[in-house]
């Protein structure tokens, strides 16, 4: 027991070390709520538009997305929910993907003084995809004739961090429209036995060096209470006056 003394110590010293970190980080937030309105005040509900017509342009490309957001003073919590079908077949071969993916994380709001409400954010996604992949094709064997190769990779889970940027613009009444940024990185795919994964849904053609997406959404805005837009700090100040 005597020897389990120094770990135990350690231990103790970590856990409370992080506990006073955690109180250090949760003060201003404290000392924020008490000055600023923290209650959501929205939900704004929207659909990728981009995807909509690539999928209308595009042989063998099927995607649909969906975003909805909620505002907390002048952080947005943000969720993705989509699904994704990429047909890269040509002549002597089939290869298909296709399952669904989702992104959660927060925005912050750069413009949170704007009388219209439009949003210039920068934020953070955890991204997961889960998705089957399928490769067939015919060859040749010399003496032997033809011959065929059929694999899959079936219940692939993918997961990747985003890093985003974009804005969103009322135009009319409660609807707004935007476009979204995103850098993406970190993709790892477990699961894999048969087939190196080409393409992960949300994700899209998997590189050594992350990759870039782009989104255009058309968004509705449900509000549950009115929320005054906040003062510049300079404008404070002088109304305190």
């Amino acid at each position: 027991t005597s020897q389990n003394l120094p770990y135990l110590e350690k231990s103790m010293l970590k856990s409370t070390a992080s506990q006073l970190l955690f109180s250090l980080l949760l003060l201003p937030a404290v000392s924020w709520a008490q000055d600023e309105d923290w209650r959501p005040s929205a939900v704004r509900v929207g659909a990728d538009v981009f995807g909509l017509a690539k999928t209308a342009l595009t042989d063998g490309y099927n995607r649909q997305e969906i975003q909805a957001d909620i505002d907390l003073n002048k952080y947005f919590f943000v969720l993705d929910l989509g699904r994704e079908e990429i047909d890269n077949s040509a002549e002597g071969f089939t290869h298909t993907t296709n399952g669904t993916f989702y992104r959660a994380g927060v925005d912050v709001n750069l413009t949170p003084y704007n009388p219209n409400k439009d949003v210039v954010f920068f934020g953070l996604r955890y991204a997961h995809a889960t998705f089957d992949e399928s490769l067939a094709f015919d060859y040749a064997v010399p003496y032997w004739g033809p011959a065929s190769v059929d694999v899959a990779n079936v219940g692939l889970n993918a997961h990747w961090i985003e890093a985003v940027f974009g804005m969103k613009v009322k135009v009319w009444k409660q609807f707004y429209m935007g476009y979204t940024l995103r850098g993406k990185f970190g993709q790892k795919t477990k699961g894999a036995e048969t087939l190196i994964p080409y393409a992960v849904p949300g994700y899209g053609v998997v590189t050594s060096g992350g990759n870039f997406g782009f989104g255009y959404h058309i968004y509705y805005k449900l509000a549950f209470r009115d929320k005054a837009v906040p003062l510049r700090p300079k404008d404070s100040k002088k109304k305190l006056k």
